[in-house]
């Protein structure tokens, strides 16, 4: 199936959907929002992310292809043919109301992140499955996969997630030319201290009663160069709902 590369940047009928440079202040609300991230990304040069609300989003797959924000990376959802090593899974979000759950979001499939190396495996590889928040009632989610790519250009999956895995001659967000190991944490999203940096999410920080879910990935990459770090970061199957 070939790569959807368009770049959804129109309100759709039943909703909002949010794609591209995020820099605005957070907005006021509505006291009962739902708010689903597929990605959101923070880098040395800018934001960028893929959001719904008030709507239900599902396709095969999903490209961001390199962008301004991260000229070295190619961030892929739910795209096997890329060498990520996972059953074929639809990537897909509903955020909104509900009879039974007045005000939910969740999020499904995996997300790959491929670079500059020549090996063309992805050095990023991580499953956030079906994470899903909501007001009333009890939150569920499907413990979350990471592979990382190791000098022999093979993916390999780290066993223990409360340890940071490293990935092997990454190429930085920011950069198309140098190569260094990186370092990938995987932290659970609790509060909403933790997605406020992010644009689509940074309206929940105000808000009294909120419910969050899903992954922030931290990636520090050693620059080949000065030796100083880099540090991205990049929330996965991340959710927000205000009660």
């Amino acid at each position: 199936m070939a790569h959807n590369r368009s770049r959804l940047l129109a309100a759709t009928a039943a909703g909002a959907m949010l794609l591209g440079l995020t820099t605005s202040a957070a907005q006021a609300a509505e006291p009962r929002e739902a708010t689903a991230v597929l990605y959101a990304y923070i880098g040395s040069t800018g934001q960028e992310s893929l959001a719904i609300e008030n709507q239900r989003w599902s396709q095969p797959q999903h490209v961001a292809d390199r962008t301004p924000a991260h000229p070295g990376w190619s961030i892929h959802l739910s795209d096997e043919t890329v060498g990520a090593g996972l059953p074929r899974q639809d990537i897909r979000a509903n955020a909104g109301q509900g009879e039974t759950y007045r005000t939910f979001a969740w999020t499904q499939g995996f997300l790959s992140i491929v670079d500059g190396n020549r090996a063309g495996t992805p050095f990023l590889v991580f499953r956030f499955g079906g994470e899903n928040v909501i007001c009333e009632g009890f939150v569920g989610y499907e413990l979350p996969r990471l592979f990382v790519r190791k000098l022999n250009g093979e993916l390999y999956e780290a066993t223990d997630l409360t340890k940071p895995a490293v990935a092997e001659n990454v190429t930085p967000a920011d950069s198309t030319s140098r190569n260094s190991s990186a370092t990938v944490e995987v932290k659970r999203v609790t509060s909403a201290a933790q997605i406020a940096p992010y644009g689509p999410l940074a309206k929940y920080a105000s808000r009294d009663r909120v419910r969050t879910d899903g992954y922030e990935l931290v990636l520090t990459v050693s620059d080949a160069v000065t030796g100083g770090p880099r540090t991205y970061r990049l929330l996965a199957g991340a959710q927000a709902v205000s009660c």
